[in-house]
């Protein structure tokens, strides 16, 4: 059995200068060792190993001696890791029938997590990748989407046996409170997208709904007009982009726009112009006053709630509107000197700034090198804002690429230069330069070489192994080595012959994969991917 002892060594003597630095193991999830390894991540794995009974007894005692607890609360171990379990559970019994609250030997309540699967994919909360995994192993989902439009599907047949046809009263409503006539409409839009199955489409066809005529279908005027004081009562505002589309399928998005191109030629009837501006449809041109107005009270309310207006120019508000754009607008005519002197005190009072990009720039370089003191790096989340409400992560992101495609301003790039902003960049470049090398080979997909890089695996030196795998058959591979304990690589750096092998080969080859495991499924679908 292969141990790698010396990268194991390596993080626990930082585990154990960490203990004699701080007197305990309370380890910061972003805290990273000098393998660039999260300390805590480490640990964390430790303690699994331990409750499963594979950590060895020379590793146990080590980590004793640094105060390392094996009795602390239980680990909340991770979707993959739970999923290992599951597979141990089928390779040992052929399926997942499980008994009610049957634990693992780690004491993972593996019958409570596939309810929780299931309620997940209910909720439209499960990804397609976890579901496909779950379905590898025979689980079965109940589908409450489905049942949901087989009730309103037999609702709407009870109507039509009943009456005749489908000609259907406005608020005819079901009995979970939907609208009939509006369910039906949703339906024969999906069906014009292309998204209904042709099973639901031949039920439809069977109470006489016309789905097949090419006719552009609209809903009454008077339907989507209900829609949209249901809007506007939920929302208190008509701030809705152009192609915004309601649950029921509606394009009120284009509908409103219709409306007021048709009061601008004169073809919008007063009766509904009145029912419209009743609902709080405005009808003023864009760029009057009163269109400004309105933007700069949503500026506010954002100022208010974040105390700035530090907003990217692709940001937009929960009720669609495109305020980044606005405010980007609004310098654009300060510089032109079009923006009136109150306008200007007035955007300024909620803390607009007109400073030019250098000046914004050489504050957010200000806030990266505070956090470089704060936290001793620059591995800035993506997500992370500073307290004065600068998006540093996306800025630094930004940058990146910049950097990478040389379109940084050559100031720019001596202060990031300064910093040593390439640490962070290694990755990218080395992924960049293998990349600009296929140019006359076989392209290798972007995640394995990322995949490679993560394993310090030399991609140029195994180009003949890699060019012929997908990304899932190389994972499969590595799986079946962590598995059986070997090595992906030799000393020279060469990658195992298991990654020479056909599918088939090792599927027929004693010892590598359980006759009925997850593993083989997957190498049999994927055996024709192989040459």
């Amino acid at each position: 059995m292969y141990r790698d002892d010396e990268k194991w060594e390596k993080i626990f003597n930082c585990a154990k200068d960490y203990y004699e630095e701080h007197g305990n193991l309370n380890v910061p999830k972003d805290y990273l060792t000098d393998e660039n390894t999260s300390l805590s991540t480490w640990l964390t794995h430790q303690k699994q190993l331990f409750t499963i009974g594979k950590l060895y007894e020379d590793r146990i005692e080590k980590l004793k001696e640094i105060g390392f607890n094996f009795n602390a609360q239980r680990v909340r171990l991770s979707w993959a890791e739970t999923f290992d379990l599951l597979i141990d559970y089928y390779n040992d019994n052929g399926n997942i029938d499980l008994k009610k609250n049957y634990k693992a030997e780690n004491g993972t309540n593996l019958y409570a997590w596939l309810r929780t699967q299931k309620r997940a994919y209910n909720e439209g909360q499960l990804d397609e990748e976890k579901k496909l995994k779950l379905e590898l192993l025979g689980f079965k989902f109940e589908n409450i989407l489905e049942a949901k439009w087989n009730e309103h599907y037999l609702e709407a047949k009870e109507y039509y046996e009943a009456t005749g046809c489908l000609d259907i009263i406005a608020d005819y409503t079901l009995k979970d409170g939907s609208n009939l006539k509006r369910w039906i409409y949703s339906q024969i839009n999906m069906y014009r997208k292309g998204k209904l199955s042709q099973y639901k489409a031949d039920k439809l066809r069977d109470l006489g709904i016309k789905i097949d005529n090419n006719k552009r279908f609209n809903l009454p005027w008077e339907e989507v007009y209900k829609i949209a004081e249901e809007y506007y009562k939920e929302h208190g505002n008509f701030n809705v982009p152009r192609y915004y589309v309601t649950k029921e399928g509606c394009s009120l998005g284009k509908w409103l726009n219709t409306q007021k191109n048709n009061y601008g030629k004169g073809k919008l009837s007063n009766e509904r112009k009145e029912l419209l501006e009743k609902i709080g449809v405005s009808f003023d041109k864009v760029g009057t006053r009163k269109d400004w107005e309105e933007a700069y009270k949503i500026a506010e309310e954002y100022y208010k709630e974040y105390g700035n207006l530090n907003v990217i120019s692709s940001y937009v508000t929960k009720d669609g509107y495109k305020l980044g754009v606005w405010l980007d607008s609004q310098r654009e005519k300060f510089k032109k000197g079009l923006l009136s002197e109150d306008n200007v005190k007035r955007l300024q009072s909620i803390g607009m700034n007109f400073e030019k990009k250098d000046t914004i720039w050489l504050r957010m370089y200000k806030c990266l090198l505070q956090y470089y003191l704060d936290n001793g790096n620059i591995y800035v989340p993506y997500e992370y804002v500073t307290k004065d409400g600068y998006p540093l992560g996306k800025w630094v992101t930004k940058q990146k690429k910049l950097y990478l495609s040389g379109k940084l301003r050559s100031n720019q790039k001596q202060k990031l230069d300064e910093i040593n902003f390439t640490v962070i960049l290694d990755n990218e470049v080395e992924i960049k330069d293998i990349v600009d090398d296929q140019n006359n080979k076989q392209k290798i997909s972007i995640y394995l070489i990322r995949l490679c890089l993560r394993l310090k695996i030399n991609v140029d030196k195994n180009y003949e192994f890699i060019s012929k795998l997908s990304y899932e058959d190389f994972k499969t591979r590595l799986i079946i080595l962590r598995d059986t304990n070997e090595r992906y690589c030799d000393e020279n750096g060469l990658l195992h012959p298991i990654f020479n092998m056909t599918n088939e080969d090792i599927i027929n080859t004693t010892g590598y994969v359980k006759p009925n495991s997850i593993l083989r499924l997957k190498l049999i679908k994927n055996s024709k991917n192989i040459n």
